[in-house]
This record gives C-alpha cells, sequence and structure tokens, in this order.
C-alpha cells in the first residue's frame, strides 16, 4: 500500500517555512520490515534520493524556482527516519545556511514561501509504501494519520485515511437460466460484494449444448433482451467482478454447475444422475442441452467436479 502525506504553507502565512517536522504512526498491522520509501517533493523539487529505503539523509539545494527573498545559496536538509519500537516514521526538513551550517537568521529565508499563488511552490508531500502482515483477513483495515509542525507552531493533524482489503470475489446469479430462441428472451441479473462493491458483470451464452462464449463483456447493465435463432437452446451464465479486480469463481464449464450455486458438487452430480436417461427440454440437469440426459452430460460433470468449491 503506498501513501502520501501533504503539506502547505498557507497563503496567509507571513513568511516561508524553515522547518518543517511529519510524524506518522503506522498501523499495527503493517509489516515494517516491507517499508519503503517513495519520492519527496516541495516547491518544484522532487527528490528521489531516499526511495525504495527505510530512511537517510540527503541535502537539498534550492534552486531559482524556489528563492524568495533571502533564500541564496540556502539548502534544504531532509532526514527521515523509521523508529522500530514506536512504530513511528519521522521526516524532518530545515532549511540551512550552508556557510554556517545553522538555519538562516533572516525573517524571509525559507524552503516553503506562502502558496499565495496556487502554484505548489507552498506546497510538499512525502511519499511511503508499506504492505500488511502475512495471511491477512477479508475486510482488514488499517488507518493512517499524521501530524505536521511548521516552525514549531501548533500542530496540524491530518485526516485520518482508512485502507481496507477486499479479498473475496463478489457473487451473481441470472435468471432465466435457460430458454428457447422463438422468441426475445429477457434477461436479468445482480450481484453482491461485501468489500468494494460489484463494477461489472459478463455473460455467457451457450447455443445448443455448444461451449459457452460471451455476450456481454465487463457491462454495467443488469437486464438485456437476448435474441436467438428460432428452434435452437440457449443457456445462460454470469460471472462478476468487483472493484479492486476480484473476479467470480466459475466452474471450468459453467454447464456443469447444475444447481448454479458456483460450485461443481455432489449435488449436481446426484441431479444428474437422478435424471439420468430421461428427456427433458431445458432442464439443468440436460448439461448439453440435446434433449437427453446421458453420459455426455455425465462426464461434463465429472469432469470439472470440484471447480469454484
Amino acid at each position: 500500500m503506498t501513501y502520501a502525506v501533504f503539506f502547505e504553507n498557507l497563503p496567509a502565512a507571513t513568511a516561508p517555512a524553515q522547518e518543517v517536522r511529519i510524524t506518522d504512526v503506522l498501523d499495527p498491522d503493517l509489516d515494517l520490515s516491507t517499508f519503503e520509501m517513495g519520492d519527496i517533493a516541495f516547491g518544484n523539487q522532487l527528490v528521489t534520493d531516499l526511495v525504495g529505503t527505510q530512511g537517510g539523509y540527503v541535502r537539498v539545494p534550492l534552486t531559482n524556482g524556489d528563492i524568495v527573498p533571502d533564500n541564496a545559496n540556502l539548502v534544504v536538509d531532509i532526514e527521515v527516519r523509521l523508529d522500530f519500537g514506536s512504530r513511528t516514521l519521522h521526516t524532518l526538513f530545515r532549511t540551512i545556511d550552508p556557510l554556517t551550517n545553522n538555519p538562516p537568521t533572516a525573517p524571509l529565508a525559507g524552503f516553503l514561501p506562502p502558496n499565495v499563488d496556487r502554484d505548489g511552490r507552498g506546497e510538499g508531500r512525502i511519499s511511503f509504501s508499506v504492505q500488511p502482515r502475512a495471511n491477512p483477513a477479508h475486510l482488514t483495515s488499517y488507518a493512517n494519520q499524521a501530524a505536521i509542525t511548521f516552525d514549531g507552531e501548533q500542530t496540524i493533524v491530518t485526516n485520518t485515511w482508512i485502507n481496507a482489503l477486499d479479498l473475496t470475489p463478489p457473487t451473481s446469479q441470472i435468471s432465466p437460466r435457460h430458454g428457447l430462441g422463438d422468441q426475445p428472451i429477457e434477461l436479468n441479473w445482480a450481484g453482491q460484494d461485501d468489500g468494494s462493491g460489484v463494477k461489472d458483470f459478463t455473460i455467457l451464452v451457450s447455443e445448443n449444448g455448444a461451449p459457452y462464449e460471451v455476450w456481454l463483456e465487463q457491462t454495467t447493465q443488469t437486464s438485456a433482451v437476448f435474441n436467438g435463432s428460432p428452434g435452437n437452446f440457449y443457456l445462460f451464465y454470469v460471472f462478476a467482478r468487483d472493484n479492486v479486480g476480484n473476479v467470480q469463481r466459475t466452474a471450468a464449464d459453467p454447464r456443469a454447475d447444475v444447481n448454479r450455486d458456483g460450485c461443481v458438487d455432489d449435488t449436481d452430480l446426484a441431479r444428474v444422475l437422478s435424471s439420468f436417461g430421461s428427456f427433458c427440454t431445458g432442464c439443468p440437469e440436460d448439461v448439453t442441452g440435446d434433449g437427453v440426459v446421458d453420459d455426455t452430460d455425465l462426464a461434463i460433470v465429472l469432469v470439472s467436479f470440484g471447480s469454484g468449491c
């Protein structure tokens, strides 16, 4: 997971900021051994020296684009330190006069001017990434909040950002599951996801027991009319995708999931066996849709047994 902490010297400020301190206590369910710094920015400067590290020090000269009155020849010292004991990330920006190696004494000397023009010169950020501990549970949440202090003034606490892990795929259903092409077939489908929510659906159709083909791919619709060919028999199947990319588990051959619960198991096998040898039109036990429940239907279920479970 990647985080960024943004800060700004407000337009109403009367002077550039000389020093900015950021502290960020990392969530206890995050694995600090995976922590890595990202880039750091302020004004028109992009600092990449510490990318991929767990902290360090870098001195950055102020460029012409950073210069405000009294800033000539100044530098910014950036120190990043991760305290594993307190799980706290400490970041310090300090304006330094390299001739004295101390903060400048001029009142208008600083690295971050008031953001009067809203052009980014008075803004900055740090970024980092850190991963969850091993084997997190579905919907585990991770909270993050930082504290920012300008020049020793009152500390500003950021809003709390919460990430939650969506680890399970959505489910979906379609109705009707089959129909004849003698007239338009009105299909309706729906999905459920307890995490990020359902993003879209893919609808498959099988004609006269042939392998399923995609009819509608990654659609946000929840209904449509299918126009088949007179005398042909059609089976329909739907699977959903959620907003973080989890895709509904499906059987190796959707036709083998006789009861359409997403799992080819004993129940599906029992239904085919109990109907074996019978003639039917549109019954789900007739997996191939050829009008008779026979050894081909049984073979498809056996080959797919356990899929999606």
